[in-house]
């Protein structure tokens, strides 16, 4: 039961392009010792906050136009559904325009790191993806933050297993973007262990920066349409 939970949190934060539970980079030990910190900063008790967040998505599911397409990566879309999910964080707090532009290039961004997984043919194992999940299942944490994630079941109108069926396929994405990272991160590792030493930080921590500024480059070079107004306007900003 509690796994199901937890694959549940894991997918709303994916499909809303929250960051918090996916790593700019391949998962450390380290990473693994902080998931309860991690988790206990983004999840919360409160059973309104959860109920206020599945209302708005519920919400923006009910949309007429909410499978348009608005931006076009390598001709892969992303729909006006996604770009609405972002604009609001996990307690229903709407985002800064500069924190709604940012989830918005880290959506683009992670479009091109699939794009170009695919183009090299490169997929995650299963095991890759079961691990991935297994990094975030922490029951005791889950079993205090029930109240939250009922609220926010009540509020979109769905089963925890509604929801796993329909946003199954993110951590397989995600994973997809981190073994496109395993297979070039060797082409900056000596790059990365110069740079940690020169600037005395955390070999993990440059290579988050080295793994964006990969993703950047490939969406410099990808194809990349904006198809609404409003959004050409955010993104020139």
């Amino acid at each position: 039961m509690y796994k199901k939970i937890i694959t549940y949190i894991i997918c709303i934060f994916l499909l809303s392009g929250c960051s918090a539970f996916e790593p700019s980079t391949p998962l450390s030990t380290e990473d693994n010792q902080n998931n309860q910190t991690i988790l206990e900063e983004n999840l919360f008790m409160d059973y309104d906050a959860g109920f206020a967040l599945g209302s708005k998505i519920k919400e923006i599911k009910s949309l007429p136009d909410k499978d348009k397409s608005v931006i076009l990566v390598d001709q892969e879309s992303i729909s006006k559904q996604v770009i609405e999910s972002i604009k609001f964080s996990y307690n229903d707090t709407p985002l800064t325009p500069e924190q709604h532009k940012e989830k918005i290039i880290d959506i683009i961004r992670k479009i091109a790191m699939q794009a170009e997984a695919d183009r090299l043919k490169i997929e995650p194992t299963q095991e890759e993806i079961d691990a991935y999940r297994e990094q975030f299942y922490n029951e005791e944490l889950l079993k205090s933050n029930l109240p939250y994630i009922n609220g926010y079941l009540a509020g979109a109108e769905i089963t925890i297993d509604d929801y796993i069926q329909e946003t199954k396929f993110s951590a397989y994405l995600a994973c997809k973007r981190q073994a496109l990272w395993q297979q070039v991160k060797p082409s900056f590792e000596a790059d990365m262990q110069a740079e940690a030493q020169r600037r005395n930080m955390r070999l993990h921590d440059i290579e988050t920066e080295y793994y964006k500024k990969y993703g950047d480059t490939l969406v410099e070079n990808a194809e990349i349409q904006i198809l609404d107004k409003e959004l050409k306007k955010i993104l020139s900003r």
